[in-house]
Formats: structure tokens, C-alpha cells, sequence
């Protein structure tokens, strides 16, 4: 039970999982097979290793890997000791990588020699810890070895013999041991501090709503270094006594695969992975095991999609979180009616509290939309950035940058944003840092993105571009040149429109609210931007 694990440390959740559940399996990936006890064991050894390479509680280590169990045993494994690992989403490219590197300043770095396709991070991070590093941290690999990094301890029983020798683990579950980043308002990423308290709020609103069990099978659809995948697919099943398995990298057709091999009955994640699910099932026609059960958050899931999994005999529960809410603070039980979990975002959680807010900062009654603002144990203790804390946490109440209504029942439903970001599947992208690099092109005068809606991912980005006098854009040329700069490909926007000046006020200032509706114009009139 995930009580079980209320005010301790994720350091402490290894061993406490183990004694709990002993030999029961734990995780998979196609190829390997971890019992509770067989991952207490490696991650007790790795927490070893780490310590004798000089990283101490409080120390953060950056980590660029894929989904795998290693990567979870070096989680597991720097909780042990205290340390704070900063796993960082893999879609980010060496742009936002080194605003990350820059401002974490790590005491080791961990990636992987596979698992990215042609991308090479170990060169990447190379160049990065030259750049940004006044000194070169301990360089760790998961699956191998190269010049300068040194490979990570295999399980125990391997190659590689492990020191099972404890280290002693850290009792306080209000200190920082998770950073995530995660784009607002402002250009580069911002560092999130979690604790084992917040996370452990996250985590129990899944058991109390009766969504999940030690009976039920996960599997990672979202990146284990995003707050939803790790939460929905290792976290709660470390906690239940439950069972996960790792894909690796999404592809509908794998994780159909995967899914039935594995007898998988629940995945969480945004809307992306929900319709391409849906989509398949569709057209292959019944038959086969399927999963049962996902919450989806992130991108706003349309009802009708959540009807379409009804029909293929899928319970879909919308829910609402983000990185500062250490995950989920509303989501439905499972007896919830598909009204309710079709076209609500959840029903608060009982030690959540959420005040809506006008544009003066008054509160709103319930039933009236306004500005979401939540305090309890899920919100984080805030930014690296102090500015950036100071902007968005007041009294315990963080301001989410989401406008939404709050019934006089509980029940939540957002409708909008305040905030200048892009939700692309769930991943959040600050519009400032695309228009930022556009605008670094030499023959662009003025740049202004905003969110455009995309039936796949929910939103991605739309850019209005304003040559330099004379000077000639393509759209092709343009999104060329963000990939050249390092941008992640996530951000490359969808449409660029070439427009001869953009919508102002009176003082100059970019009328956004104005720029659909040019969009409007342009996709009927397609000269009339110029």
C-alpha cells in the first residue's frame, strides 16, 4: 500500500519495497527481470558506487538517459544517499541542455551510448561540461563504456563485483530529492525542487480514487524524466507491490506489441499516446488484450476521445497536474461517470486546496472561471531560480498559469491559460524561447509564436515572422535553422507565417490575441500578410 511509505525518503522506498513485496516481480524490459529484492540489491550497490565517486546528499547529478531499468536503479540509487537527480527529458536539444547545465552546475553526469537513435550525448555533454563547467564532474554511462566515462555497476551476481555494503540513507522527506525542469513564461527551462513528501501526496490520490492496484501492470509511455512517467510508470507500481515494463521509445505499433505480451492494464499519459492507441485498436478490430485503464493529463483530452475509448472498452480518467504539483492533484475514482471523466479534469484531492482567482486577485465563487492557484503537500518548495519563486509562490499557493473553474463539489475543469507556453503532448515550451531563436536569424526583424490546436498533440507552435527589409524567409529555411541551433524539435513550429508587420498596440506591444485571427486571414487569403 502506498500509505506504507508516507513520511519517508525515496531513499528509503528500495529497501521498504522489498521487505514488503520480497520476491515478487518488479520490472521488466524485454530482456531482463527484477524482483523487488533483486532491485533493492543492484541500487543498494550502485548508492555504494556513487558514494566512493564523491557524491554526497545535496549533490545534483545530471542524467540524459532513456527508459530502462538502469536508469531507474540509478535513481533508486542516488535517493539511497540522499542525492538530487536532475533527469532531463530527452526531446530537450543542446540549446535548452546547456541553459540546464549551466544552471544545475552537476557533481556527476550520467547518460547512455544507446537508446538514441544518431544522436550522440556523450559528444553533446562533452561540449557542454567543457562550456559550462569550471570542472569536469565524475562521467557515467549505463550501458557501456568511451574515453572519459566510466560504466555504471552491473546487478550483482555480474561482471562487475558490487559493494552491498549500506549506505546510510537520508530520514527527511520535506528535503529536496528530485529536480525536474520544466518551461514557463521565461526562455530557459526552470529547475523544479520536489520532495518524497510532495510525491508521495501525488502518488496516493491513485490508490484512494481505486485507479490502481498490486494486481495491475504498467508500462512507460511517457519519458521517466518527465513527473507524469515516472509517477505513472515506476512509482506507483514500487509503492503497490505492482508490476511495470519499460518501452523504451514510443511506437503505437511496439507498444500494442508490448502491451499484450506483458498483459499490460494501465498506462498514463497525454493525449498523443491515447490516440494513436485508439486509432489502432479501431482499425485492427477486437481480439487480443488491450489495456484497461489510463489517465491522461497534459494536453487537454477532448471528450469525445475519451467516449472513443470507451467504446474499445478502455476507462479513461482525465486528471490535472504539473512538475510544481509533484504530479496529479485531481483526478476521478474509477466509479466516476464518463460525464465526469470526460469533461472534468478530476476531483481535487482531499489534502489539495485550489482558489480561483480574479484579474485583481480576488477570490471567485464557485461555479466562475478564473486564475487556478493550489496549496497543500503536492506543491513544490519552488524554483533554483528564486526570482522565478518569488513570481509564482505566495503564502504556500503556487499560481499555475491555468484559468479553470472550481465546483462548489470539487470537481475541476480548466479552460485556458494565462501563461505564454505551448502544451505539445504534454510537454510545456515557453514561447519567448522560440521566438528568442527565430529572432537570432539575421534576416528576421520580429518574431511571435503561439499555440495553434493539432489534433494528434493537442497544440504545437505557430510562428508569425516579420522579414528585415528586402530580405526573403522560407519556411523551410527557418525551421532548418532552429534544428542547426539546437532547438528540440518539439519546439520547431508547425506553420511559419511571413508577414509584412505583426498586430500592435498603441505603445508597439504584440497584440497575441490578434494573431489568430490573422492566421485566419492568411490561411484565407494567403497574400495578405504582404
Amino acid at each position: 500500500m502506498i500509505k506504507s511509505f508516507d513520511g519517508l525518503h525515496l531513499g528509503a522506498y528500495a529497501g521498504t519495497a522489498a521487505a514488503l513485496y520480497g520476491d515478487r516481480e518488479l520490472i521488466s524490459d524485454g530482456e531482463h527481470r527484477l524482483t523487488y529484492v533483486e532491485f533493492d540489491a543492484w541500487s543498494r550497490g550502485v548508492a555504494r558506487w556513487w558514494h566512493d565517486l564523491g557524491v554526497r546528499r545535496g549533490d545534483p547529478v545530471l542524467m540524459l538517459t532513456p527508459n530502462s531499468i538502469e536508469m531507474m536503479v540509478a535513481l533508486a540509487a542516488l535517493w539511497r544517499i540522499g542525492a538530487v537527480p536532475a533527469p532531463v527529458v530527452t526531446g530537450y536539444g543542446r540549446h535548452e541542455l546547456g541553459q540546464i547545465t549551466r544552471g544545475v552546475q552537476p557533481r556527476a553526469v550520467v547518460t547512455s551510448v544507446g537508446g538514441f537513435g544518431s544522436r550522440d550525448t556523450v559528444s553533446e555533454l562533452d561540449g557542454l561540461m567543457d562550456r559550462h563547467l569550471t570542472s569536469r564532474p565524475p562521467a557515467v554511462l549505463t550501458d557501456g563504456t568511451r574515453e572519459g566515462w566510466q560504466g555504471m555497476p552491473g546487478r550483482p551476481g555480474g561482471e562487475v563485483e558490487v559493494d552491498l555494503t549500506p549506505v546510510a540513507s537520508p530520514d527527511s522527506d520535506t528535503d529536496t530529492c528530485l529536480l525536474l525542469h520544466t518551461s514557463g513564461s521565461t526562455a530557459a527551462p526552470k529547475g523544479v525542487e520536489l520532495t518524497s513528501r510532495g510525491i508521495h501526496r501525488g502518488l496516493q490520490i491513485f490508490e484512494d480514487r481505486g485507479i490502481l492496484g498490486p494486481e495491475d501492470v504498467g508500462m512507460t509511455m511517457s519519458p521517466l524524466s518527465h513527473v507524469s512517467g515516472l509517477v505513472t510508470s515506476f512509482l506507483l507500481q514500487w509503492c503497490l507491490g505492482a508490476r511495470t515494463t519499460i518501452l523504451r521509445r514510443w511506437a503505437v505499433d511496439n507498444a500494442v506489441d508490448l502491451i499484450a505480451r506483458e498483459r499490460v492494464t494501465y498506462v498514463g499519459g497525454p493525449m498523443t499516446f491515447l490516440t494513436d492507441l485508439c486509432n489502432h485498436y479501431e482499425r485492427v478490430g477486437p481480439g487480443g488484450h488491450r489495456i484497461v485503464k489510463m489517465t491522461s493529463g497534459g494536453a487537454a483530452t477532448p471528450p469525445a476521445l475519451v467516449e472513443r475509448a470507451e467504446q474499445l472498452g478502455i476507462w479513461v480518467g482525465r486528471v490535472y497536474g504539473m512538475t510544481e504539483t509533484s504530479g496529479v492533484v485531481s483526478a476521478p475514482y474509477l466509479t466516476s461517470s464518463l460525464v465526469e471523466r470526460s469533461t472534468l479534469d478530476g476531483l481535487l484531492d482531499e489534502e489539495a486546496e485550489v482558489r480561483v482567482l480574479d484579474d485583481d486577485g480576488a477570490p471567485l465563487p464557485p461555479g466562475t472561471e478564473g486564475d487556478i492557484h493550489v496549496r497543500g503537500p503536492h506543491v513544490v518548495r519552488g524554483y533554483t531560480d528564486p526570482e522565478a519563486t518569488a513570481a509564482q509562490f505566495s503564502d504556500g499557493w503556487f499560481d499555475t498559469g491555468d484559468v479553470g473553474v472550481l465546483s462548489a463539489d470539487g470537481w475541476l475543469k480548466i479552460t485556458g491559460r494565462t501563461k505564454e507556453i505551448i502544451n505539445r503532448g504534454g510537454e510545456k515550451f515557453a514561447t519567448r524561447d522560440i521566438e528568442d531563436a527565430i529572432a537570432s536569424h539575421p534576416d528576421v526583424a520580429t518574431a511571435a509564436v503561439v499555440a495553434v490546436s493539432h489534433e494528434r498533440f493537442g497544440e504545437v507552435p505557430c510562428a508569425f515572422v516579420q522579414p528585415r527589409h528586402g530580405a526573403e524567409l522560407a519556411p523551410e529555411g527557418l525551421a532548418a535553422y532552429l534544428l542547426d541551433r539546437g532547438l528540440a524539435k518539439a519546439k520547431i513550429p508547425g506553420e511559419f507565417l511571413i508577414v509584412d508587420d505583426l498586430p500592435r498596440s498603441a505603445t508597439g506591444k504584440i497584440q497575441r490575441k490578434d494573431l489568430l485571427g490573422l492566421r485566419e486571414t492568411l490561411q484565407r487569403e494567403p497574400e495578405a500578410g504582404r
